[in-house]
């Protein structure tokens, strides 16, 4: 039998940090899950009007299962209503929860608990669940014998690459275009002076790295735009909490590509479970026409065959250069779930009324993500 406790707007997580890593370094869970991840949000990315609260769940005295949420009041068509969601989606990753099994029970017992925080909600959603997975069609299928009123819709895919065994393999099996391309790159590169691939590893200085990504930022597009992790303090120490963090765990994994002395591109992962989940890349504005992303970026799947790593999560939402990488895609789906309160079933009516009215295809269609639409975080 699964039971559960309910911390409610904890003030240190400290406590639970053993138990969670544990259970991460167990099952096969999404780096949003982890304790590193869930702490540098919650020292970084709450709001006051946020009430974040942890389900610990438990199975013969055992902790099995941690879910971190939050619990807000969000303004949605016209009306004030309570909304809670797991914390992790605060960024745009997959969804998922921690756990060492994703048990059918573990799901019932989810959704139970769901009834008993200390706060009436009017709406519970989950927006970027992988299609494929267990857990997916355990929640699906468990909130439709639960909750009447509840829309489930697929979401944006995200890019995916299982690596071959060596790295030639794996040009091959490119375009003639791509190829030519990179090489051409990496001689216009060349010409500017030395090129070097480096990676963050034991023997480096994790400050030195982490300044390193700020420069970098600071001068690409993304500064002027506001979605540099330059342009907003908050942002700033999320990351570089987080990859102090899980450098400890050696889990984090910076990669550089430098002209001489001087970093002029950038990619940020964490490697967990065999597989690279790409969190955050970008290079020097001025060098654009040399194209230093995609020299690194060939370089960094290079070193992850080498490494025997086996697979590339490209970031949560899809971009058309990712496309030059690889053709895999995964698709998401969202779940929001209606409580039975007047204001939620309201919003839920509306909602179906305004999906005939548009005449809305729940249809797998892919639309790019322009990274130039991307809005700053506001939290």
């Amino acid at each position: 039998m699964i039971t559960y406790k309910i911390i409610w707007k904890p003030d240190d997580l400290s406590p639970y940090k053993k138990d969670w890593e544990l259970i991460y370094s167990q099952g096969k869970n999404e780096p949003s899950t982890s304790f590193s991840w869930t702490h540098s949000l919650f020292c970084n990315h709450l709001r006051n009007q946020d009430n974040f609260f942890i389900i610990q769940y438990f199975k013969e005295n055992k902790t099995i299962c941690f879910v971190p949420m939050i619990a807000t009041t969000e303004k949605l068509s016209g009306m004030d209503l309570v909304t809670i969601y797991f914390a992790s989606e605060r960024y745009n990753t997959h969804s998922d929860i921690l756990a060492i099994d994703k048990s059918n029970e573990l799901i019932s017992s989810l959704l139970s608990s769901l009834n008993d925080i200390p706060i009436k909600w009017d709406i519970f959603r989950t927006t970027r669940i992988l299609e494929q997975s267990q857990y997916t069609n355990s929640i699906e299928k468990k909130i439709i014998e639960v909750y009447p009123f509840n829309t489930i819709r697929h979401e944006q895919p995200s890019f995916f690459l299982e690596l071959p065994d060596t790295f030639n393999e794996y040009l091959d099996n490119r375009s003639g275009k791509f190829r030519n391309y990179l090489r051409r790159m990496e001689k216009k590169l060349s010409k500017l002076g030395e090129v070097k691939y480096i990676e963050l590893n034991n023997k480096n200085n994790f400050k030195t790295a982490f300044n390193a990504i700020v420069s970098i930022e600071s001068e690409s597009w993304k500064q002027s735009h506001g979605t540099a992790i330059s342009a907003i303090e908050r942002q700033k120490n999320f990351y570089a909490q987080l990859c102090m963090e899980e450098y400890k765990t050696n889990r984090i994994h910076l990669s550089f590509l430098y002209i001489e002395d001087q970093p002029i591109a950038y990619n940020m992962g964490i490697v967990s479970h065999g597989t690279y989940y790409y969190l955050k890349t970008s290079y020097i504005g001025k060098f654009r026409n040399s194209s230093p992303s995609t020299v690194l970026r060939a370089k960094l799947i290079s070193s992850l065959i080498s490494e025997n790593i086996r697979y590339f999560d490209f970031p949560g939402e899809p971009y058309e250069w990712e496309q030059q990488w690889t053709s895999e895609l995964r698709w998401h789906k969202s779940i929001v779930v209606f409580n039975n309160t007047i204001k939620a079933k309201l919003l839920y009516y509306l909602s179906i009324l305004r999906t005939k009215l548009k005449n809305k295809s729940n249809e797998k269609v892919l639309n790019f993500c322009n990274p130039k639409d991307l809005k700053s975080p506001t939290h």
